[in-house]
């Protein structure tokens, strides 16, 4: 299971004789407001982007009439299962990779 920053930073304090101290809470407090902050604006620009594709431009995203031909696959169910595999492996060892 992964930490947060916040958590990395605290555990490298004590690892090291050092207390938090006001300095530090304020740091935490104005990471949060940042991190909060920053994901309430992604969820704003994906509302967005939505509204645009959807409603305001959808004619831009239909495929034209009577033209309608299939894809060939390129990757077989196979090799795309498991290259996701793979990728999941090797993200959840960055994931938990601790120096």
């Amino acid at each position: 299971m992964s930490q947060t920053v916040e958590d990395d930073v605290l555990h490298f304090m004590l690892k090291t004789g050092q207390q938090p101290g006001p300095v530090e809470e304020r740091c935490r407090s104005g990471l949060l407001i940042i991190s909060r902050g920053t994901a309430i604006l992604l969820l704003m620009v994906y509302i967005a982007y939505l509204f645009f594709q959807l409603k305001t431009h959808a004619y831009l995203f239909q495929a034209p009439e009577g033209e309608e031909e299939e894809e060939e696959l390129e990757m077989s169910s196979v090799a795309a299962g498991t290259a996701l595999l793979g990728v999941t492996v090797v993200t959840s060892f960055a994931a938990d990779y601790r120096e």
